[in-house]
């Protein structure tokens, strides 16, 4: 597919949306608290800019550490259980609990535990780590047994082995599952603002923001607060992006001539 059709067809798909929003209102008869019109929620947002601004800035602070913990933390767990069988059956049953047990149980605790800040930072990083450590341990975990078969041949050491062929080989993995971590660290921040926020003496993110603009009654400032944080996780995941294109770009298939030619193809 070409780059104009790339920008095209989402701008159209988008003025589509524009238009059945435009017409939900006068057709299911809604008021403006209930479905403010789209220029409505941009004025709002340009109204409450020097509210919104700042929390956009303390939000992505904390989504932006979470996230980097997640990573480090995700990883490092990821070496172990994929270097220990015994470390493996041990610790990922209990990895798949953590991320089964909603968050809507555990922040009240959370929050009871932790002051505002790290509360929201625990979140944050709670909700990130699992896509990073469940993607790099199946990265590490599917190197080539010919390779490996070689490996051991040449008697490569443990950290050669991860260096030389498990890491690279689970790169894609890697960087898949931090896509999706970027943008669940934005999520996780939201929440866990809006459960902690009133701790940091009305100086909370964007969740704050959001929970005030909605006992308020000011719907169209409450979708300027969630537009604004729609565009960080844009920007999140953006940059995982472009690092993956940079990392993945001269030597993944995913990023072939070929690939892309069976692509236009389909």
């Amino acid at each position: 597919m070409s780059r104009a059709k790339r920008i095209i067809l989402p701008l159209l798909f988008g003025i589509l949306l524009l238009g059945i929003w435009y017409a939900a209102r006068p057709i299911a008869g809604f008021s403006r608290f209930a479905l403010p019109f789209p220029h409505e929620v941009l004025s709002a947002l340009s109204a409450h800019w020097h509210e919104l601004l700042p929390a956009a800035a303390r939000t992505i602070q904390t989504a932006g550490t979470g996230f980097v913990a997640a990573l480090a933390l995700g990883m490092a767990a990821a070496l172990l259980m994929a270097s220990r069988a015994t470390a493996r059956a041990t610790l990922y049953p209990w990895v798949l609990v953590l991320q089964m047990t909603p968050l809507v149980v555990l922040i009240p605790l959370i929050v009871l535990w932790m002051d505002g800040f790290w509360s929201v930072l625990f979140i944050a990083f709670l909700i990130a780590f699992f896509p990073i450590t469940a993607s790099a341990v199946q990265g590490l975990l599917s190197a080539d047994p010919a390779a490996l078969e070689l490996f051991h041949l040449h008697r490569a050491t443990w950290w050669q082995q991860m260096r030389h062929l498990r890491l690279p080989g689970a790169l894609p993995y890697i960087l898949t599952g931090a896509q999706i971590s970027a943008s669940l660290a934005i999520v996780g921040a939201l929440t866990g603002e809006m459960f902690a926020g009133q701790v940091t003496d009305g100086r909370g993110g964007l969740g704050y923001w959001i929970i005030l603009y909605r006992a308020e009654g000011d719907t169209a400032a409450m979708l300027g607060a969630g537009l604004t944080a729609c565009l960080m996780g844009f920007a999140f995941v953006g940059t995982v992006q472009l690092l993956r294109r940079k990392l993945l770009g001269r030597w993944h298939e995913s990023f072939s001539p070929r690939h892309e030619q069976l692509r236009k193809m389909r």
